[in-house]
């Protein structure tokens, strides 16, 4: 069998052959979101998609259940019950009204709103309802960076939803009741336009309670905003990224392992992952820079220790040309990855290839139940969408690893 093999530190970094996945909808279909969790209780990872496809109008969700061995079945279709070409354009999951299953929560890809789809035992889901009925059709998701993720804020041990509000550029939060229904909408108050923004949220300070952390890619800097446990926020503490960075994506963990939760922001505008440690007393330490060696900037971006050597590493995406030079015939079929070293620095990118036309969502878990962390990579150009199978010697049946990503719920 042939594989993709790279030296890092005493663990190889080791992938198979990229392997082709049939789940697009059609041919005509544009990548609009995905994500990946166990839709229906076997234990097994599952993928969610959604596409945009105008000449079909098609407003559909796609379920793709997981074998556990690498491979999916058949494509379970579940209309989402948006009209007029609108589509879930932002996905992220959590079990809203404490039935045992996974729901999800959506933000429209023309609209900006936002609803919850209820999941079944199936890995079904219901038809959206929506918590907001924005109709500006802005075309969001060309246009801007808005983000959508779940939490409890208030501790109430319900899970909330935070979102970027694209009608006022602020950060909305849905309160949950437990039951699937929700506060009205809370707008929490910014000091500058958040729709050019991408989120994480996790307890920065140690305190128990979940705070926000936001690029701010027209600005140059990045935003922490610490909770107070009832669904309110302290005054943002602003971080730059450095002048032109126009950071996008944003991840966060304990990179060195002293305990402390730190971020990781891709500076697309300067073609480098910037790297911010935590100090025990609310503060981080200045951006460490780490340049990447690539045709493009760094785009989409998660961590997991894909070498198994206990060192979180880092994967990303680059803006594709297709978005850089609205040139939708060219293509980048690549995924690169950082190793990290354990102490917050990181190696050379090293370039993986794929594929995968002009990669734009990075799914990570261990989709073949080998114990190593699997990559799947879903492309803007429709078809020939990727899985990577991790065949590192170090992170083969290695039962202490975990996932990390952006949408991670830390301690």
């Amino acid at each position: 069998m042939n594989c993709f093999s790279f030296l890092v530190s005493t663990c190889q970094l080791m992938f198979n052959e990229p392997t082709s996945l049939s789940i697009t909808n059609s041919s005509d279909s544009d990548f609009s979101a995905a994500i990946v969790n166990d839709f229906n209780g076997d234990g097994l990872l599952d993928l969610v998609t959604t596409y945009t496809d105008f000449y079909t109008v098609d407003t559909n969700l796609y379920v793709f259940l997981g074998n556990g061995d690498g491979n999916f079945r058949e494509k379970i279709t579940c209309p989402t019950g948006v009209n007029n070409y609108d589509v879930p354009g932002f996905l992220a999951t959590a079990d809203f009204n404490n039935d045992g299953h996974q729901d999800l929560a959506g933000m429209n890809y023309l609209s900006g709103s936002v609803g919850i789809l209820f999941g079944d035992s199936n890995g079904t889901f219901e038809t959206m309802q929506l918590l907001t009925s924005n109709v500006w059709y802005l075309y969001v998701f060309y246009f801007e960076h808005p983000w959508l993720t779940t939490s409890d804020f208030n501790g109430d041990s319900y899970i909330d939803i935070v979102f970027i509000d694209v009608t006022s550029c602020s950060i909305g939060l849905f309160l949950s009741y437990g039951n699937g229904t929700f506060t009205t909408q809370i707008t929490l108050p910014v000091i500058d336009d958040f729709c050019f923004s991408s989120g994480i949220i996790a307890d920065f300070n140690g305190d128990g309670k979940q705070d926000i952390a936001v690029t701010l890619g027209q600005k140059n800097y990045m935003s922490v905003m610490f909770g107070f446990n009832n669904g309110s926020f302290e005054e943002p503490m602003i971080l730059s990224t450095g002048d032109y960075s126009s950071p996008t994506s944003i991840i966060a963990n304990d990179f060195n392992g002293d305990k402390y939760l730190d971020i990781v922001v891709a500076n697309t505008g300067n073609y480098n992952i910037g790297v911010f440690l935590g100090n025990a007393d609310r503060s981080f330490r200045a951006q460490m820079i780490f340049p990447i060696k690539t045709l493009y900037p760094p785009y989409s971006m998660t961590a997991a220790d894909f070498n198994g050597d206990g060192q979180l590493d880092i994967t990303f995406t680059i803006f594709p040309d297709a978005v850089v030079n609205h040139n939708l015939y060219s293509s980048v079929n690549f995924v690169y990855v950082m190793a990290g070293y354990g102490n917050g620095s990181f190696g050379e990118s090293i370039q993986v290839s794929t594929w995968t036309s002009n990669p734009a969502y990075i799914g990570v878990g261990d989709f073949d139940g080998d114990g190593g962390f699997d990559l799947i990579l879903l492309g803007y150009v429709p078809g020939n969408d990727t899985i990577l199978l991790n065949t590192s010697p170090c992170s083969i049946h290695n039962s202490s690893s975990q996932l990390y990503s952006s949408t991670t719920k830390f301690p």
